[in-house]
């Protein structure tokens, strides 16, 4: 699990250097936002490797990610949108909207899937026999 958590949290490291470039190439200025959300998820990958986290954090950032997913995937009246997963264009003027969307909704469901992953391997360790009598 070491060699996963590594491996995740250097890639949320080069998701949020990608990051920089969408002000100018999209003309998006929520590039902030998610600039911390991959480093949130570096950071907290790294740490996880010698921290044991409280029993309700990694829930909570999973519950967070994927709520905030699904809420990302309605379209602007509020109707649920499954498409929001993959959809996106090449038409420059579209550009923005169709994939600004389906890039936010896969982050959140994979970074919340990884936690999700984290917090399930951490349950087992937590409740293995060896961890457990001391």
């Amino acid at each position: 699990m070491k060699i996963a958590k590594i491996t995740l949290g250097s890639l949320f490291l080069l998701a949020m250097y990608w990051q920089f470039n969408d002000a100018a190439q999209y003309g998006n200025h929520d590039a902030w936002f998610w600039i911390f959300f991959y480093l949130a998820a570096a950071v907290l990958s790294f740490t996880l490797i010698q921290w044991q986290p409280p029993s309700w954090l990694l829930p909570g950032i999973v519950g967070f990610c994927l709520g905030s997913a699904v809420f990302r995937m309605q379209d602007e009246v509020g109707n649920f949108e499954i498409s929001a997963l993959w959809r996106a264009t090449a038409v420059p003027s579209q550009m923005n909207k169709t994939t600004q969307k389906p890039n936010e909704v896969d982050a959140l469901i994979l970074v919340g899937g990884w936690f999700l992953v984290v917090a399930i391997a951490e349950k087992r360790r937590r409740n293995s026999p060896t961890t457990s009598q001391s």
